[in-house]
């Protein structure tokens, strides 16, 4: 019976290459949907109409020192003690608080980089745990 079963798979391109493939897709897809999670990338149509006018916001403003309130992103905070990314964060929120565009904080980190910051302090903090 075990045999009929596995050349019945064996046929369909299903044997043991395929339920080891079948995982790896499983995994493949599970990290794509928690980058996509991560970075905003799901949701309604206003939510993701929402992120994209945030994402088109940032690239008018990035490279700017001055945002709509006319400060500069280093008055936002102590930058020996804060990360660049959270004093750009806050001078990101100023800016469209300032100009009325509705935003989340997902789209907002991400933009920014503080995504970035926190997932790769995530793998320094592993690493080293893995040191110890």
């Amino acid at each position: 019976m075990a045999g009929a079963f596995s050349l019945f798979l064996g046929m369909l391109g299903l044997g043991a290459a395929g339920a080891v493939s079948a995982g790896q897709n499983a995994k493949i897809k599970k990290a794509d949907y928690r980058y996509g999670e991560e970075h905003g990338l799901h949701g309604t149509s206003e939510v993701l109409q929402m992120r994209e006018r945030v994402r088109k916001e940032w690239w008018n403003i990035c490279g700017k020192t001055y945002n709509a309130c006319e400060r500069p992103a280093s008055s936002y905070g102590d930058l020996s003690r804060t990360p660049w990314c959270y004093l750009k964060k806050r001078w990101f929120i100023d800016h469209l608080n300032k100009k009325g565009i509705p935003y989340d904080d997902l789209v907002v980190d991400d933009v920014t980089g503080v995504t970035f910051y926190e997932s790769q302090k995530r793998t320094s903090q592993a690493y080293m745990r893995k040191l110890r």
